[in-house]
């Protein structure tokens, strides 16, 4: 998301500075960067803040440490914090399907732990 962010304002800036021949020189191109950092942070920034939900929607969130062993197979998942009792199975299950790339340290693969947060959006369709 925030690559396309990036090259949407990079041909947005080519657009502008080639319809309005605005010279090229390292305070145009620095405002131009500048100004792209800002519009670039405060979007994401509003994209993670304000997230879209509807009024019949239900969000449940659980955080799940998980180990995935060296072939990068999920070996365990518990289930640290659960806004439901009855999604606990759903989220293992899923959590258990993943598969990983292996951590590697000095040329060897090793396990290592993970915590995720599983967002399960309940809606009823209408």
């Amino acid at each position: 998301m925030e690559l396309l962010l990036a090259l949407i304002y990079v041909a947005f800036c080519i657009a502008i500075f080639k319809i309005f021949r605005i010279p090229v020189n390292q305070w145009s191109l620095s405002t131009a960067v500048l100004g792209g950092i800002i519009g670039i942070s405060l979007t994401l920034l509003v994209m993670n803040y304000n997230h879209p939900f509807s009024t019949n929607a239900r969000i449940y969130f659980a955080t799940s440490p998980v180990l995935p062993g060296v072939k990068g197979r999920v070996v365990e998942v518990k289930v640290l914090r659960t806004a439901n009792t009855l999604l606990d199975a759903a989220a293992i299950t899923a959590v258990r399907q993943w598969q990983y790339r292996p951590l590697i340290l000095n040329g060897l693969p090793e396990p290592f732990v993970l915590t995720v947060v599983l967002t399960f959006d309940l809606r009823e369709d209408s």
